[in-house]
Protein backbone atom coordinates (compact mmCIF):
# COMPACT_ATOMS: atom_id res chain seq x y z
CA UNK A 1 0.00 0.00 0.00
CA UNK A 2 1.31 3.48 -0.83
CA UNK A 3 2.07 5.70 1.95
CA UNK A 4 2.31 9.76 1.34
CA UNK A 5 6.36 10.91 2.64
CA UNK A 6 4.59 12.71 5.92
CA UNK A 7 3.40 9.66 7.01
CA UNK A 8 4.93 8.87 10.44
CA UNK A 9 5.89 5.12 9.39
CA UNK A 10 7.54 6.54 6.49
CA UNK A 11 9.60 8.90 8.09
CA UNK A 12 10.82 6.83 10.76
CA UNK A 13 12.07 4.26 8.39
CA UNK A 14 13.68 7.12 6.31
CA UNK A 15 15.13 8.15 9.63
CA UNK A 16 16.47 4.64 9.79
CA UNK A 17 17.67 4.04 7.00
CA UNK A 18 19.92 7.51 6.95
CA UNK A 19 21.40 6.71 9.97
CA UNK A 20 23.17 3.97 8.87
CA UNK A 21 25.18 5.73 6.09
CA UNK A 22 28.72 6.00 7.43
CA UNK A 23 30.55 9.46 8.37
CA UNK A 24 31.60 11.79 5.49
CA UNK A 25 35.38 11.55 5.89
CA UNK A 26 35.86 8.02 6.79
CA UNK A 27 33.66 7.02 4.09
CA UNK A 28 35.61 9.13 1.36
CA UNK A 29 38.80 8.11 3.02
CA UNK A 30 38.53 4.39 2.59
CA UNK A 31 36.70 5.29 -1.20
CA UNK A 32 39.98 6.84 -1.93
CA UNK A 33 42.14 4.15 -0.35
CA UNK A 34 39.93 1.48 -2.38
CA UNK A 35 40.01 3.79 -5.93
CA UNK A 36 44.00 4.02 -5.33
CA UNK A 37 44.82 0.29 -4.40
CA UNK A 38 42.77 -0.54 -7.69
CA UNK A 39 44.12 1.97 -9.98
CA UNK A 40 47.76 0.51 -8.66
CA UNK A 41 48.32 3.47 -6.92
CA UNK A 42 49.96 4.57 -3.26
CA UNK A 43 47.05 3.49 -0.97
CA UNK A 44 48.68 4.27 2.36
CA UNK A 45 47.91 7.66 3.16
CA UNK A 46 50.46 9.66 5.55
CA UNK A 47 47.91 12.36 7.29
CA UNK A 48 45.24 14.45 6.96
CA UNK A 49 46.49 16.55 4.66
CA UNK A 50 47.66 13.62 2.36
CA UNK A 51 44.16 12.21 2.47
CA UNK A 52 42.56 16.09 1.57
CA UNK A 53 45.80 16.08 -1.41
CA UNK A 54 44.95 12.50 -2.54
CA UNK A 55 40.62 12.98 -3.00
CA UNK A 56 41.82 16.03 -4.78
CA UNK A 57 43.79 14.07 -7.24
CA UNK A 58 41.22 11.00 -7.50
CA UNK A 59 38.74 13.38 -8.18
CA UNK A 60 40.90 15.67 -11.17
CA UNK A 61 41.77 11.97 -12.78
CA UNK A 62 39.38 9.74 -12.19
CA UNK A 63 35.68 10.48 -13.64
CA UNK A 64 33.53 8.48 -11.49
CA UNK A 65 35.72 9.10 -8.22
CA UNK A 66 34.07 12.94 -7.94
CA UNK A 67 30.64 11.88 -8.34
CA UNK A 68 31.42 9.11 -5.81
CA UNK A 69 32.42 12.24 -3.39
CA UNK A 70 29.44 13.96 -4.42
CA UNK A 71 27.27 11.03 -3.21
CA UNK A 72 28.74 10.53 0.35
CA UNK A 73 28.40 14.34 0.49
CA UNK A 74 24.86 14.00 -0.45
CA UNK A 75 24.34 11.02 1.82
CA UNK A 76 25.57 13.21 5.00
CA UNK A 77 23.77 16.28 3.92
CA UNK A 78 20.49 14.67 4.21
CA UNK A 79 21.46 12.54 7.54
CA UNK A 80 21.69 16.39 9.20
CA UNK A 81 18.66 17.28 6.85
CA UNK A 82 19.98 20.30 4.92
CA UNK A 83 17.74 21.10 2.40
CA UNK A 84 18.10 21.96 -1.30
CA UNK A 85 21.79 21.50 -1.36
CA UNK A 86 21.28 17.15 -1.51
CA UNK A 87 19.57 17.82 -4.67
CA UNK A 88 22.50 19.83 -6.12
CA UNK A 89 25.06 17.12 -5.16
CA UNK A 90 22.93 15.00 -6.84
CA UNK A 91 22.61 16.90 -10.12
CA UNK A 92 26.24 17.26 -9.90
CA UNK A 93 27.03 13.88 -10.15
CA UNK A 94 24.85 13.10 -13.26
CA UNK A 95 26.52 15.63 -14.93
CA UNK A 96 30.29 15.18 -14.13
CA UNK A 97 30.01 11.03 -14.80
CA UNK A 98 26.66 10.26 -15.55
CA UNK A 99 26.33 8.24 -11.95
CA UNK A 100 22.86 8.20 -10.46
CA UNK A 101 22.75 6.77 -6.75
CA UNK A 102 19.17 6.85 -5.21
CA UNK A 103 18.30 8.81 -1.72
CA UNK A 104 17.38 4.85 0.00
CA UNK A 105 21.13 3.36 -1.21
CA UNK A 106 23.70 2.45 1.79
CA UNK A 107 26.85 1.76 0.10
CA UNK A 108 29.50 1.32 3.44
CA UNK A 109 32.83 2.62 2.99
CA UNK A 110 35.71 1.42 0.99
CA UNK A 111 33.57 0.59 -2.57
CA UNK A 112 35.26 1.55 -5.88
CA UNK A 113 33.52 2.49 -8.79
CA UNK A 114 35.57 2.17 -11.92
CA UNK A 115 33.73 4.57 -14.15
CA UNK A 116 30.47 6.37 -14.80
CA UNK A 117 27.62 5.48 -16.15
CA UNK A 118 25.92 3.34 -13.61
CA UNK A 119 22.16 3.78 -11.92
CA UNK A 120 21.64 2.45 -8.42
CA UNK A 121 18.46 2.87 -6.68
CA UNK A 122 16.09 1.38 -4.23
CA UNK A 123 16.82 0.27 -0.46
CA UNK A 124 20.38 -1.11 -1.58
CA UNK A 125 23.14 -1.77 0.48
CA UNK A 126 26.37 -2.26 -0.97
CA UNK A 127 29.57 -4.03 1.07
CA UNK A 128 32.90 -2.90 1.38
CA UNK A 129 35.25 -3.65 -1.00
CA UNK A 130 32.59 -4.10 -3.54
CA UNK A 131 33.97 -2.97 -7.04
CA UNK A 132 31.36 -1.64 -9.74
CA UNK A 133 31.89 -1.85 -13.22
CA UNK A 134 30.53 1.17 -15.74
CA UNK A 135 27.17 0.41 -17.23
CA UNK A 136 25.88 -0.98 -14.10
CA UNK A 137 22.22 -1.15 -13.16
CA UNK A 138 21.74 -1.78 -9.64
CA UNK A 139 17.86 -1.59 -8.55
CA UNK A 140 14.42 -2.99 -8.57
CA UNK A 141 11.95 -4.78 -10.07
CA UNK A 142 8.66 -3.60 -11.00
CA UNK A 143 6.02 -3.29 -7.50
CA UNK A 144 8.91 -3.69 -5.12
CA UNK A 145 10.38 -1.14 -3.37
CA UNK A 146 13.38 -3.44 -2.09
CA UNK A 147 16.83 -3.63 -4.12
CA UNK A 148 19.72 -6.27 -4.26
CA UNK A 149 21.81 -6.58 -0.88
CA UNK A 150 25.59 -6.96 -1.87
CA UNK A 151 28.50 -8.32 0.35
CA UNK A 152 31.73 -7.56 0.71
CA UNK A 153 34.54 -7.66 -2.02
CA UNK A 154 31.80 -8.64 -4.55
CA UNK A 155 33.23 -7.63 -8.21
CA UNK A 156 30.47 -6.47 -10.77
CA UNK A 157 31.21 -6.37 -14.56
CA UNK A 158 30.79 -4.03 -17.04
CA UNK A 159 27.04 -3.96 -17.95
CA UNK A 160 25.41 -6.07 -15.45
CA UNK A 161 22.04 -5.73 -14.17
CA UNK A 162 21.62 -6.72 -10.65
CA UNK A 163 17.73 -6.39 -10.04
CA UNK A 164 15.14 -6.85 -7.05
CA UNK A 165 15.48 -8.26 -3.70
CA UNK A 166 18.42 -10.52 -4.53
CA UNK A 167 21.34 -11.32 -1.60
CA UNK A 168 24.73 -11.46 -3.38
CA UNK A 169 27.28 -13.38 -1.08
CA UNK A 170 31.13 -12.05 -0.30
CA UNK A 171 33.60 -12.56 -2.80
CA UNK A 172 30.93 -13.40 -5.46
CA UNK A 173 31.99 -12.13 -8.94
CA UNK A 174 29.09 -10.88 -11.17
CA UNK A 175 30.27 -11.25 -15.11
CA UNK A 176 30.21 -8.55 -18.04
CA UNK A 177 26.55 -8.18 -19.21
CA UNK A 178 25.04 -10.66 -16.76
CA UNK A 179 21.20 -10.07 -15.26
CA UNK A 180 20.90 -11.20 -11.80
CA UNK A 181 17.29 -11.70 -10.80
CA UNK A 182 17.65 -14.61 -8.05
CA UNK A 183 19.96 -16.08 -5.45
CA UNK A 184 22.12 -19.15 -6.25
CA UNK A 185 25.21 -20.21 -3.79
CA UNK A 186 28.45 -17.86 -4.58
CA UNK A 187 31.64 -19.64 -6.40
CA UNK A 188 29.55 -20.82 -9.38
CA UNK A 189 31.77 -20.64 -12.68
CA UNK A 190 29.64 -20.79 -16.15
CA UNK A 191 31.83 -21.25 -19.33
CA UNK A 192 30.57 -20.27 -22.68
CA UNK A 193 31.37 -19.93 -26.06
CA UNK A 194 29.53 -15.82 -25.70
CA UNK A 195 26.36 -16.58 -27.06
CA UNK A 196 23.86 -14.60 -25.64
CA UNK A 197 21.59 -18.11 -24.83
CA UNK A 198 23.89 -18.68 -22.15
CA UNK A 199 22.58 -15.75 -20.27
CA UNK A 200 20.00 -17.82 -18.52
CA UNK A 201 22.38 -19.41 -16.82
CA UNK A 202 24.67 -16.01 -15.43
CA UNK A 203 21.43 -14.25 -14.55
CA UNK A 204 22.56 -15.95 -11.27
CA UNK A 205 24.49 -13.61 -8.32
CA UNK A 206 27.70 -15.64 -7.60
CA UNK A 207 28.42 -16.91 -11.01
CA UNK A 208 31.30 -16.08 -12.92
CA UNK A 209 30.42 -16.37 -16.40
CA UNK A 210 33.94 -16.95 -18.52
CA UNK A 211 33.42 -16.18 -22.26
CA UNK A 212 35.93 -17.89 -24.47
CA UNK A 213 35.40 -16.57 -27.99
CA UNK A 214 36.89 -19.44 -30.18
CA UNK A 215 35.18 -19.83 -33.83
CA UNK A 216 33.96 -22.79 -35.60
CA UNK A 217 37.57 -24.76 -36.56
CA UNK A 218 38.11 -27.79 -35.60
CA UNK A 219 40.39 -25.97 -32.84
CA UNK A 220 37.71 -24.59 -31.25
CA UNK A 221 36.26 -27.47 -30.71
CA UNK A 222 38.88 -29.08 -29.36
CA UNK A 223 38.65 -26.15 -26.86
CA UNK A 224 39.29 -27.82 -22.95
CA UNK A 225 36.42 -25.63 -21.67
CA UNK A 226 34.03 -27.04 -24.07
CA UNK A 227 35.25 -30.84 -24.62
CA UNK A 228 31.90 -32.01 -23.22
CA UNK A 229 29.80 -29.42 -23.64
CA UNK A 230 30.78 -30.75 -27.98
CA UNK A 231 30.54 -34.11 -26.87
CA UNK A 232 27.16 -34.07 -25.44
CA UNK A 233 25.79 -31.48 -28.80
CA UNK A 234 27.34 -34.13 -31.24
CA UNK A 235 25.29 -37.14 -29.57
CA UNK A 236 22.14 -35.21 -29.72
CA UNK A 237 23.08 -34.18 -33.58
CA UNK A 238 24.08 -37.72 -34.24
CA UNK A 239 20.66 -38.99 -31.97
CA UNK A 240 18.45 -36.48 -34.08
CA UNK A 241 20.29 -38.04 -37.46
CA UNK A 242 19.69 -41.47 -36.61
CA UNK A 243 21.50 -44.10 -38.88
CA UNK A 244 21.84 -41.58 -41.42
CA UNK A 245 24.76 -39.61 -40.22
CA UNK A 246 24.34 -37.34 -42.48
CA UNK A 247 21.42 -35.39 -44.55
CA UNK A 248 21.69 -34.09 -48.53
CA UNK A 249 18.59 -32.74 -50.11
CA UNK A 250 18.50 -35.98 -52.53
CA UNK A 251 16.44 -37.88 -49.97
CA UNK A 252 15.37 -35.15 -47.82
CA UNK A 253 11.47 -36.96 -47.74
CA UNK A 254 13.06 -39.92 -46.51
CA UNK A 255 15.04 -38.71 -43.96
CA UNK A 256 11.93 -36.23 -42.54
CA UNK A 257 10.03 -39.35 -42.32
CA UNK A 258 12.59 -41.13 -39.94
CA UNK A 259 13.30 -37.96 -37.85
CA UNK A 260 8.70 -37.52 -37.82
CA UNK A 261 8.84 -41.08 -36.58
CA UNK A 262 11.31 -41.12 -33.97
CA UNK A 263 9.93 -37.43 -32.96
CA UNK A 264 6.32 -39.43 -32.74
CA UNK A 265 7.43 -41.89 -30.55
CA UNK A 266 9.69 -39.77 -28.18
CA UNK A 267 7.35 -40.17 -25.38
CA UNK A 268 7.09 -43.74 -25.45
CA UNK A 269 11.20 -44.88 -25.61
CA UNK A 270 11.17 -47.84 -23.96
CA UNK A 271 9.00 -49.35 -26.70
CA UNK A 272 10.63 -47.83 -29.31
CA UNK A 273 12.91 -51.14 -30.12
CA UNK A 274 10.20 -53.32 -30.25
CA UNK A 275 8.22 -50.95 -32.68
CA UNK A 276 10.99 -50.33 -34.87
CA UNK A 277 11.40 -54.53 -34.60
CA UNK A 278 8.03 -55.19 -35.58
CA UNK A 279 7.67 -51.91 -38.51
CA UNK A 280 10.80 -54.04 -40.18
CA UNK A 281 9.04 -57.58 -39.86
CA UNK A 282 6.30 -56.70 -41.22
CA UNK A 283 7.68 -54.29 -43.98
CA UNK A 284 8.51 -56.29 -47.53
CA UNK A 285 12.16 -55.13 -49.12
CA UNK A 286 11.72 -52.15 -50.77
CA UNK A 287 13.86 -51.63 -53.78
CA UNK A 288 15.44 -48.29 -54.38
CA UNK A 289 13.35 -47.37 -57.83
CA UNK A 290 10.12 -47.51 -54.96
CA UNK A 291 11.60 -45.66 -52.50
CA UNK A 292 12.03 -42.79 -54.77
CA UNK A 293 8.19 -43.16 -55.94
CA UNK A 294 7.58 -40.83 -52.44
CA UNK A 295 10.03 -37.87 -54.10
CA UNK A 296 9.08 -37.90 -57.14
CA UNK A 297 6.81 -34.11 -56.27
CA UNK A 298 9.58 -32.77 -53.92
Amino acid sequence: MFRPKDDPIVQAAWRELRARHPGFRHAVRADAEMTALHRGERHVFRSRLDVAVQVLRLCWVSDAFAAHVLYRLKARMQARRIPVLPRIAHKLMMMLSQVTIGDPVVMHPGVYIIHGQIVIDGIVEIGPGAVIGPWTSIGLQAGNVHGPTIGNDVQIGSGAKILGPVRIGPHAKIGANSVVVKNVEAGTTVVSDGGQWFQCIAWQPGVVHERHVTGSDRTAARHPAFRWANTVLANVKNSLLAAHRAVAAKHLPRYLGAFAWRFNRRFVLKAIHERLAIAAAATPPMPYRLLKLAEARW
